[in-house]
């Protein structure tokens, strides 16, 4: 007899805050990605590949933080509807905070090791 595994379909999620400069606090959710964004991102990093087989590397792994985070980050608004942070913005955030979130998105989306390839080649180049 096999055991059958059982998932939701709510996606799991992260909230944060951030306060800009000005003191102005934003409340803000990590969320999961969805099936089609996940596969969109191992597109993208993908992309940012070259070669075949073992001799694959890594060309460039600009975006590849902020990309991912543009698909699962949503800012939340006074009325509880929320909305996609455009890439542009997460781009312009420290990279204390783009680091931390980053993790987590991976962990929650189980796409950590797309990235972590494509770094550890830019790191063995």
């Amino acid at each position: 007899m096999t055991d059958v595994q059982s998932f939701s379909l709510e996606m799991a999620e992260y909230p944060f805050d951030v306060k800009s400069k000005e003191g102005l606090t934003r409340s803000f959710v990590v969320r999961e990605v969805t099936g089609a964004e996940s596969d969109s991102y191992g597109t993208f990093c993908v992309s940012k590949t070259t070669g075949t087989g073992d001799k694959v590397r890594a060309t460039n792994i600009d975006g590849i933080k902020t990309r991912l985070l543009s698909m699962a980050v949503m800012e939340v608004l006074g009325d509880g509807n929320r909305k996609k942070v455009e890439e542009s913005e997460i781009r312009n955030w420290p990279s204390r905070v783009v680091d931390s979130l980053y993790d987590k998105a991976q962990e929650m989306s189980g796409l950590g090791e797309y990235a972590k390839d494509a770094k550890e080649e830019a790191k063995n180049d």
